[in-house]
């Protein structure tokens, strides 16, 4: 049952628009915003052009390439809740496999069993350790009530690369939207 929560739930963020801005008029309402020119139209706030998708997309967060989508407004519960049940299964099956190597007797002398349980178990802590993470970065983005493009930026090479800010010259610090 929890399985199929998680695959509809994987279903749910690739198949759900990411909520398009229609071409309104958004001065007439009295509100702010900025032009996009690939798209022509007016972009309310909080709204980024998709250079892959090549539309505008309200509250974008970023293009996940495991979805195929944009991750926005409309579906970017689904989006969480796809990387919390990931994290779940991930957690659940890293436990099994060390409750599995605890209880059962292995022939750690035969060499291709000693390097499937050290395959496996780097496997399964890599994807809990990545998975996790991802999921913590989204809870804190939540509670801040920001998106990945907001605090990184729109131009992702800027923030992988440090730059010498301080007076140390020590290149820890990263660009973002801040400075």
């Amino acid at each position: 049952m929890a399985r199929r929560r998680g695959v509809a739930a994987a279903v749910a963020a690739a198949a759900t628009s990411p909520a398009l801005v229609a071409a309104v008029s958004l001065m007439a309402l009295g509100l702010k915003s900025r032009y996009c020119d690939k798209c022509c139209i007016n972009k309310p706030a909080r709204t980024h052009h998709c250079k892959v998708c090549k539309r505008c997309i309200l509250k974008m967060d970023h293009h996940c390439v495991w979805i195929n989508n944009c991750v926005g407004y409309a579906n970017y519960k689904a989006f969480i809740i796809c990387v919390l049940n990931a994290t779940i299964g991930s957690l659940y099956s890293l436990v099994i496999f060390v409750c599995d190597l605890l209880r059962t007797e292995h022939d750690f002398s035969i060499l291709y069993v000693k390097i499937i349980h050290i395959l496996a178990g780097v496997v399964l802590f890599s994807l809990c350790l990545t998975i996790g993470s991802l999921l913590c970065w989204h809870i804190y983005l939540i509670c801040h009530n920001m998106t990945t493009i907001e605090i990184m930026g729109p131009n992702v090479f800027c923030w992988l690369c440090p730059t010498a800010t301080g007076h140390l010259k020590d290149g820890t610090e990263f660009q973002n939207t801040n400075n």
